[in-house]
């Protein structure tokens, strides 16, 4: 039986446009949308980007929503880009508040009022919910706190860490100023794009999230992730097991880091993280190759690596690795 998400309206509360990223996972698209149907917010719509699916992701959407907006995209643009298409319609039809969330998050009633009280108590800001693995219930997400001069500091202080308990991570309720939110779930003011631009859609996958909230933040732009808001967070949900899949996106995160880290910190920084990387990479060859009595050149993780570092030292940004080419 096909399900209802027709847009809600309020003349109380700003609107707000919600943009889901699909891409071959129909399932944790599906699963998402049947959440954000029980959001007790009462002003928002809901945009499925199809970032050029070539299963029957589109098919199966509408069947389970035929009410739902897809915008389908003719090539795999990736997370920026992708979303600049829902956040271009949520521009025309004038929204003041855009959402993005990931496909593979399930949120509570209660996610995006949070976020939007938060915005209309703090103002002009960027605000992330906090994701909660799906399976053992720990944070999903890690936060930088911020240092002088409104930098982030990077491996000395985080102000969110990735595997802590919520209560740990969270003894009071209130919004933490933090340097950057998780893109998983993160509320954008329009009114902060008109002024300030969007994401660097030369990123592709990964990483154009920390950027976009720590140049929003050198602007005097804050982030708070608001722990009112929690989403549940799937991990690995919408990328794939396809060990050759993993690889290319782990290039990505790899060569983004690096670039976030250049573009923040400074070439010294890079080498330094660089230096870091190419230690543990070769201390987990050395490791495999142990304890399988033969020598092992290279991990699934380690088909790019390399490459992703050097890319990272030269400036090389943009789509460099098609997922669609090994999925």
């Amino acid at each position: 039986m096909a399900a209802s998400l027709s847009s809600h309206r309020s003349a109380e509360s700003p609107p707000v446009y919600i943009s889901v990223l699909n891409w071959n996972k129909a399932d944790n698209t599906i699963r998402c949308l049947e959440s954000l149907a029980q959001l007790d917010y009462p002003n928002y719509h809901v945009l499925v980007v199809d970032n050029a699916s070539f299963d029957d992701s589109v098919e199966r959407i509408r069947a389970a929503f035929p009410d739902i907006e897809i915008l389908c995209s003719s090539e795999n643009l990736g997370y920026a880009a992708g979303n600049l298409l829902a956040l271009e319609r949520a521009q025309q039809a004038g929204a003041e508040l855009f959402w993005i969330l990931n496909n593979d998050t399930i949120v509570e009633a209660d996610s995006l009022t949070a976020l939007v009280e938060a915005y209309q108590h703090h103002g002009p800001g960027l605000y992330g919910s906090v994701p909660l693995d799906l399976e053992k219930g720990t944070v999903g997400m890690s936060a930088w706190a911020i240092g002088s001069g409104n930098m982030p500091m990077y491996h000395q202080e985080q102000a969110v860490r990735w595997g802590a308990s919520f209560a740990e991570s969270f003894p009071n309720m209130s919004e933490r100023l933090v340097a950057n939110v998780s893109g998983s779930s993160i509320l954008i003011p329009l009114g902060v794009v008109a002024a300030h631009g969007f994401m660097d859609l030369s990123f592709f996958l990964y990483g154009e999230d920390v950027d976009f909230c720590f140049r929003l933040l050198k602007r005097g732009i804050p982030s708070y992730v608001v722990p009112r808001s929690v989403i549940k967070h799937t991990v690995r949900g919408s990328s794939s097991d396809n060990e050759w899949l993993l690889s290319a996106i782990y290039y990505y995160k790899v060569r983004n880091t690096l670039l976030v880290i250049r573009r923040y910190r400074g070439i010294r920084a890079l080498v330094d993280h660089a230096a870091r990387l190419v230690l543990h990479h070769l201390r987990r060859q050395r490791k495999m190759s142990i304890s399988q009595r033969r020598i092992v050149l290279t991990s699934p993780n380690q088909r790019y690596v390399w490459r992703a570092i050097l890319d990272a030292f030269i400036g090389r940004t943009g789509k460099t690795i098609a997922p669609e080419d090994f999925a």
